[in-house]
């Protein structure tokens, strides 16, 4: 299993999510980092983790490049059969959690494997509102076919809780036109990412364990630094890609060329 942690001004959570990772039972994994271009300075902290684990790497962005693109080029530097992208600072909920992720989907041959989630959200000096997350019984077994926009098991739009195989994160990318995936690779929000694969996931299964903690980042974290009106201006437009990208998905392929044409059109230099 390969996990890919995109990291981005959260030098002391970095260590934490690492350490929930180090612990698990399950050893044969790789951990990758991509540092998107932070402005605080984690080259100590990484260095300290690369000397006491050879199982992680790290890569630097040269500019911020938000959260898809640091999970992307993660991806793509990674090794693994199965991919789990974990957020900076959120932990793996206990140490077997990995282990039996990669024990279900490897035994049913599945496509993806989601556990119910925690969500800890800051309040103040340190205090948190917990909520959790689970899934209707009748969602609790093995489910074939496309997966497009099922609110009752992927409605969530988290991408971090998931153990996915890595064949269907190429597949997705394979089937996805060039266009429209320079048009919003840079957003970081995971409901794309989650559009991404369920194109082509075909089996998956839903688990009533919490099997991640997510704690809510502070405003603006993992997102692309917007300093001017322009930048400003091309990210809301960058939005409105997304939101076609996710209409073209649930399109018959028949229908994709009309998407792409209106994709272009918006693009035109009379609308810039």
């Amino acid at each position: 299993i390969s996990i890919i942690l995109q990291a981005y001004n959260k030098r002391n959570e970095i260590t934490r999510s690492v350490r929930s990772i180090q612990n698990q039972s399950l050893k044969n994994i790789e951990i990758i980092i991509v540092d998107d271009f932070s402005s605080e300075n984690a080259t100590d902290v990484y260095n300290n983790l690369l000397d006491n684990d050879k199982r992680i790497r790290v890569f630097y962005h040269m500019k911020n490049s938000g959260v898809f693109k640091s999970r992307l080029d993660g991806f793509l530097y990674s090794n693994g059969q199965y991919i789990l992208f974990v957020e900076p600072g959120d932990l793996l909920s206990d140490n077997y959690v990995l282990e039996d992720g990669y024990n279900l989907i490897t035994k049913y041959n599945l496509d993806s494997v989601r556990f119910a989630f925690k969500i800890y959200k800051t309040i103040e000096n340190n205090k948190y509102q917990i909520s959790t997350h689970i899934y209707p019984e009748e969602d609790l077994k093995i489910t074939y076919g496309k997966v497009l926009n099922d609110v009752q098991i992927f409605g969530y739009g988290s991408i971090w809780n998931r153990h996915i195989r890595a064949n269907v994160i190429t597949k997705g990318l394979d089937l996805i036109d060039q266009y429209i995936l320079n048009a919003y690779k840079n957003l970081w929000e995971d409901l794309w990412w989650n559009n991404l694969v369920n194109r082509v996931s075909f089996s998956h299964l839903v688990v009533n364990r919490v099997g991640y903690i997510y704690y809510s980042p502070d405003e603006g974290q993992g997102k692309i630094n917007i300093s001017s009106e322009e930048e400003r201006e091309k990210t809301i437009k960058e939005f409105i890609y997304s939101w076609l990208f996710t209409y073209q998905l649930t399109r018959a392929d028949s229908k994709k060329k009309d998407t792409i044409d209106t994709l272009k059109k918006f693009n035109s230099p009379q609308n810039k």
